[in-house]
């Protein structure tokens, strides 16, 4: 909202002795918006000119024109983020959200295995680890095991068992242990048993009883008992411990001119090398036998070698090489060169003809152009200039396309060359102006009963609450229409379908004298040019209210400006001097003052004019710098642009985004519009806000008195019995006579099955099923012995000659491919974006490759590699599987093949279509069941594809239920041993407390006579320094020394002598009393502890 103000500015002369004297008083009325653009404001008074400054900014962290948009830079828990220059968040780098409060984690965490407080981080839950959360943690102590994806489970590897996965079932096949080709059987975890051949015995058959018995000797040895075992004798060629080994006869290298020696029985096989034969390859071969060479005149035998002559156009040692003739040739205006046999062609683009394309069609040699038009050539096309009056391609309409006016709705009709364009008024578009313009095309764009919502609620009767759709806005008042319709009652000053608009109260322009009107809701405020005042700029501002005048001059007043009429000879514009008519302040802004004589001139400056130079010759208005229909508004030698709702900025060039915050549900998309928005529903969504599930059901589909289930965009039937289909159209049991189907000219009835191309097709109930099977490239050269129909290219294809690189076994019948004129050299595949073809393919989980190995004496001529790869299709009829064949580089012999699925969206179902295919093939490949002499040639076959994780295994949650119930009963019995426990110490410590109560007082009394009964013989009584005095040795013995003396030399003294002298008895230093009756309670105490009987 913009900012009215009225600024007074007052210079005073301060006098220190007499009153203060007002110098020149200005006042300035206008509007202003936040920012940071100083406005220079100048005003030239009867005494003085003032020129000020001024500016209104934002408190710190308030945006907009309004000041009402609060963005607070913060790093906290509560957000992350800093703010732009229009107040809208910037998340710092590792945050996201509304409030910039969401964390980014590290690339590839797991989404619901992992998550972060801080940016960059993974924090797994409970059973999962791994830098990116996405490995289950096995069960603790699962030794050969893993958890395959859910955590705490002990999924056993092959051979291996237990709960633990540390039992090994396969003992002997890790370990074998049995000796003496014994037999190794597993019998239980970590276990076994040796069935020992005849001749061996023990645990391992390590004890050897009759080693010959078993006939140990191979390949004819003779074997002879000894006691550590047998021996064998071997016969020639053989050798080992049990002739076993094969001698090398090729040691010696017997075969000559490069032969290749191979081993035998007790002999050898020389491989001769091309060109020569014999046992030894000492002789020279005919290689000319067998016809090798390809495309030759004739073929000449040499020693260890041969000699084609080739014909024109083939070189190559089997002359099985094209020449390129493109080699050297330029062929002009772009052309393509196309390599022949023994020649070249020149692929011309449109327009252009000739050997080397170098000649330039003239396409108005023809005359195509008519009723007197002008042709002008151009490169492969031509264009006609029309005479007046015609209009047309080759001119030959005569019309005026705007004559009638085809626009509709009184729009305006433009005539350009050949056509009309409609310059569509307000609220229609299309060709001729004939349609409404609509802000959303899609029909979920469409309100239904817009003014109230149903919404789940849990705290409301029926589990839905209502509440308001707001579809008018904040200025507006929904009001129910029949048909789901509705009507926007709006507040003064407000208009449109959803209340969206501010009314122009300016549009009449109320403003006069120049005045800027400032459109407000349901009102409006001018803002007046220089000289005027009022509510609507009506009133002439007195400029003689001030009395500018002096010497009695009598003030005239003008439009922002005065005139002082003179009297007496005074001059100058306030009658304040006499010598002229010119002073200081007679020409304004810089302007030259010349007197007349009876009057005065003013000479302005180039931005100022006027009597007094007082009005700008150009304003900063003028230049219309507000956009978006803003209203500027002149402030000194600034403006101040009054933006209109839904806009904003210095020149309101910046749409305010009403999707802020996201208003749409559903998946809805928010379509921003000036000062509006609407919700784009995602379908079967409606409604202002896309929160209207759309019932299905309201059209009742479903017949024959079934229930109609409403769904999302969709609804399903629940059929009565007897009935059935979709719509519950159909009845059990009575089904139609199935249909018969046309294909190809030919009718088939139900349940037939024929082959078309290379797929297999069938009717079923009047709709022909066909397999999918790409059936590779058409051969697009024709031959008299070629039965299958030609393949006509494309207009921007040619036919590139292919024999030469799919012939397996020359010769083979012609064979040309369709390429397209820019690629022209690669290998033609299903799609532009595949990447599993033969010889360039990368595996993955949707490209296996096959590599066969041919023995080409056994094919029969004239096969070539995509009549095997035909073959290979008819193998396995998968609609969406892809088989592509290539001979390999260098490797005459091998084919590749790359097998790879179409995919739709499920990468596992790829992978096991391609899996599928590959072992079926494999395995008819390896068992001669191909039907097809080629491929019963192959003698070797290689697969490859890429290894990965199976993910698509279920998890078996046998093992963590166990792992659970166990473990419950094992914290169950803990629990309950530790209650027992607890009981039984507490009632010992009972028991132990009343028996220490009832004896303490006795005790301490026995101690006490025991103690007076011990000193008394020894000291005196009136005895102060405590001298013993001489005991009999009977009554010491009637003390117990044992439990009351400590005197370690006691002992020694017992042994000595039985009668203990006085030197003992004065080296005993007995404790005060009330020390010795402590160590007394002490020890009785730690005695009744020690007795079992006490306590039990």
């Amino acid at each position: 909202m913009a900012r009215a103000y009225t600024l007074i500015v007052e210079l005073w002369d301060k006098d220190k002795d007499g009153p203060d004297d007002l110098i020149e008083r200005t006042v300035h009325t206008g509007l202003i918006l936040p920012g940071q653009d100083w406005h220079t404001i100048s005003h030239t008074g009867i005494t003085a000119s003032t020129t000020f400054r001024l500016r209104v900014r934002c408190t710190e962290h308030y945006y907009n024109t309004t000041c009402t948009k609060l963005c607070r830079p913060r790093d906290d828990n509560f957000g992350h983020f800093t703010c732009d220059t229009q107040g809208d968040k910037i998340c710092l780098h590792g945050w996201m959200g509304r409030e910039c409060d969401i964390a980014i984690c590290r690339q590839g965490c797991h989404a619901i295995h992992g998550s972060c407080n801080k940016p960059g981080e993974c924090n797994c839950a409970y059973g999962w680890q791994g830098p990116l959360c996405d490995q289950c943690i096995p069960y603790p102590g699962c030794k050969y095991g893993s958890c395959n994806g859910s955590p705490w489970q002990c999924i056993c590897h092959l051979n291996w068992g237990g709960i633990l996965c540390d039992k090994d079932l396969n003992y002997c096949g890790r370990h074998h242990p049995c000796k003496n080709n014994g037999l190794c059987r597993n019998t239980n975890p970590d276990t076994y048993d040796c069935s020992c051949p005849v001749g061996f015995s023990g645990k391992n058959c390590e004890v050897a009883e009759h080693a010959c018995y078993s006939q140990p000797c191979k390949n004819g040895g003779s074997c002879v008992d000894v006691v550590s075992g047998f021996v064998c004798n071997c016969p020639a060629g053989w050798t080992g411990e049990t002739c076993d080994l094969d001698i090398d006869e090729c040691i010696s290298s017997p075969c000559m001119n490069g032969g290749t020696c191979i081993d035998k029985d007790n002999g050898y096989r020389c491989e001769c090398p091309e060109g020569w034969q014999g046992p030894h390859c000492q002789l020279d071969a005919d290689e000319c036998h067998g016809s090798p060479c390809v495309n030759a005149l004739a073929c000449r035998n040499l020693k260890g070698g041969y000699v084609c002559d080739c014909q024109p156009g083939w070189t190559g040692k089997r002359c099985d090489e094209n020449i390129d003739d493109c080699r050297g040739v330029v062929c002009s205006n772009q052309a393509m060169c196309i390599d022949l046999v023994g020649g070249f062609y020149c692929a011309c683009l449109p327009g252009f003809t000739g050997r080397f394309c170098q000649e330039e069609l003239d396409e108005c040699a023809s005359h195509p152009c008519q009723n007197g038009a002008i042709c002008h050539d151009k490169v492969a096309s031509y264009q006609c200039e029309c005479p007046n009056g015609y209009t047309g391609l080759y001119c030959q309409t005569d019309a005026d396309p705007c004559n009638p006016n085809p626009c509709k709705h009184e729009s305006t009709c433009f005539n350009i060359q050949g056509d009309f364009y409609c310059h569509c008024n307000e609220g229609w578009e299309g060709k001729d102006c004939s349609v409404a313009k609509h802000q959303c095309d899609s029909n979920s764009c469409e309100v239904i009963d817009s003014c109230t919502v149903s919404i789940p609620s849990n705290i409301s009767v029926g589990g839905f609450r209502l509440i308001s759709s707001g579809v008018c806005g904040k200025h507006g008042v929904c009001i129910s229409q029949p048909n789901g319709a509705f009507s926007c009652a709006c507040v003064p000053g407000y208009m449109g379908t959803y209340c969206h608009q501010n009314i122009d109260d300016c549009s009449s322009n109320p403003c006069q004298n120049s005045g800027t009107c400032i459109d407000g809701v349901n009102s409006y405020q001018c803002i007046c040019a220089d000289g005027w005042e009022g509510a609507l700029c009506n009133i002439n501002k007195n400029d003689c209210e001030m009395t500018p005048c002096r010497n009695g001059g009598e003030c005239i007043d003008m439009t922002a400006e005065f005139q002082c009429k003179c009297l007496s000879n005074w001059k100058g514009k306030t009658c304040s001097i006499r010598e002229s008519h010119c002073e200081a302040m007679t020409c304004l802004n810089g302007g030259t003052c010349v007197d007349l004589g009876d009057t005065f001139s003013c000479r302005c400056t180039e931005r100022w004019k006027g009597t007094f130079c007082q009005i700008p010759t150009k304003r900063p208005c003028e230049s219309s710098p507000c956009e978006n229909r803003g209203t500027c508004v002149n402030s000194g030698d600034s403006y101040t642009c009054i933006c209109r709702d839904g806009f904003e900025g210095p020149t309101c060039s910046i749409n305010i985004n009403n999707c802020n915050p996201f208003p749409c549900y559903n998946g809805g998309t928010c379509i921003d519009g000036e000062n509006w928005y609407v919700c784009d529903c995602a379908r079967g969504f409606s409604g202002p806000d896309c929160r209207i599930n759309i019932n299905e059901c309201a059209s009742n589909p479903c017949t024959y008195g079934s229930t109609c289930i409403d769904g999302i965009a969709s609804y399903r039937c629940i059929c009565p019995p007897g009935r059935t289909g979709a719509l519950c159209e159909a009845v059990i049991g009575q089904l139609p006579s199935p249909k018969s189907c046309e294909h190809g000219r030919r009718i088939f009835s139900d349940g037939t099955t024929w082959e078309h191309d290379c797929n297999a097709c069938r009717c079923d109930n009047g709709v022909v099923k066909c397999t999918k099977i790409w059936c590779g490239p058409k051969n697009c050269l024709s031959h008299p012995n070629v039965t299958a129909p030609v393949f006509q290219c494309g207009p921007q294809e040619t036919c590139i000659v292919q024999t030469h690189m799919t012939c397996l076994t020359p010769p083979c019948l012609p064979f040309g491919e369709c390429r397209a004129l820019g690629a022209m050299k690669e290998l033609h595949n299903p799609g532009l974006e595949w990447t599993c073809i033969p010889n360039q393919a990368h595996l993955g989980s949707n490209c296996a490759k096959i590599i066969l190995i041919f023995d080409k004496s056994k094919m029969p001529l004239g096969i070539s590699v995509e009549s095997i790869c035909n073959s290979l299709r008819q193998l396995v009829k998968e609609e969406t599987l892809y088989v592509m064949c290539a001979i390999k580089p260098q490797e005459q012999d091998t084919v590749e093949i790359t097998l790879s699925a179409k995919l739709d969206g499920n990468d596992l179902n790829a992978k096991n279509t391609v899996n599928q295919a590959l072992d079926r093939m494999a395995d008819l490949l390896s068992h001669k069941q191909a039907n097809s002499s080629a491929l019963a040639a192959v003698i070797e076959i290689r697969l490859e594809t890429a290894i990965s994780q199976d993910d698509g295994q279920e998890p078996s949650y046998l093992v963590p239920v166990l792992c659970s119930v166990i473990a419950v009963l094992g914290v169950a019995c803990v629990g309950i041993l530790i209650i027992w426990h607890r009981r039984v110490q507490r009632r010992r410590r009972h028991l132990r407390d009343e028996y220490l109560a009832s004896t303490q007082t006795a005790a301490n009394n026995e101690n006490q006579d025991n103690i007076r009964r011990y000193r008394n013989p020894i000291f005196s009584s009136s005895d102060k320094r405590g001298i013993p005095k001489a005991v009999p040795t009977e009554e010491l013995h009637d003390i117990d020394m044992e439990k009351y003396d400590k005197n370690p030399r006691r002992f020694l003294a017992q042994d000595e002598s039985s009668s203990p002298d006085l030197n003992d008895i004065q080296e005993y230093r007995p404790q005060p009393k009330k020390n010795n009756k402590k160590d007394i309670n002490i020890q009785l105490s730690r005695s009744l502890l020690d007795e079992p009987e006490v306590i039990v």
